[in-house]
């Protein structure tokens, strides 16, 4: 193995958006809103569009919406700490991520520098499981697919990866990440 990929939100950190759906959005509509995500993540809008979507649509201020949307994602720090301590020294790693890189940048922080790559959805206008992600990430790592793992919790991107040749991970926690892990390193 020589590029370890990581997909951000369900493994590096959690939501930022789901939380604000779930509190200012009725139940009836959530799925309509959890799509417009898509819409952020492909670049087409902007974080301050969206926020604006739903305080029109909710009634809610902008104000707290951003107050829950940054307050909601919190950092898989024993991950973050893995990838440093441990990844980083014989591995590159990068991110493969369906985010706005604003979000990212503002969760992320100082450990954005920790990534040798970042291929971000909303800058590349194209998003997981669409496989067009993955072969432009292949393409620019530098080595074959098969010494590429991507770890991610969404089963179809892992499917979709997967059918390209990439080695893969199934995120569910970092207990079993650990474990999968240790057979590619």
């Amino acid at each position: 193995m020589k590029v370890i990929l990581f997909d951000f939100f369900g493994v590096l950190s959690t939501p930022a958006y789901m939380e604000v759906i779930k509190k200012f959005i009725p139940a009836v509509q959530q799925a309509y809103w959890v799509k417009k995500l898509d819409v952020l993540d492909s670049g087409e809008i902007t974080e301050e569009q969206l926020v604006a979507e739903i305080s029109a649509y909710s009634q809610v201020s902008p104000a707290e919406i951003w107050m829950i949307a940054n307050r909601a994602p919190k950092l898989n720090q024993k991950l973050i700490d893995f990838i440093k301590n441990d990844l980083k020294i014989k591995f590159k790693v990068g991110l493969l991520t369906n985010i706005p890189r604003s979000l990212l940048e503002r969760i992320l922080k100082e450990e954005l520098n920790l990534f040798d790559f970042t291929f971000i959805s909303s800058e590349l206008k194209l998003i997981k499981p669409d496989k067009r992600i993955f072969e432009l990430a292949v393409s620019k790592v530098g080595c074959p697919v098969n010494e590429i793992l991507f770890v991610d919790d969404g089963q179809r991107n892992i499917e979709v990866a997967g059918s390209l040749g990439i080695n893969v991970i199934f995120y569910n926690n970092f207990t079993s990440f650990l474990k999968e892990v240790r057979k590619y390193i």
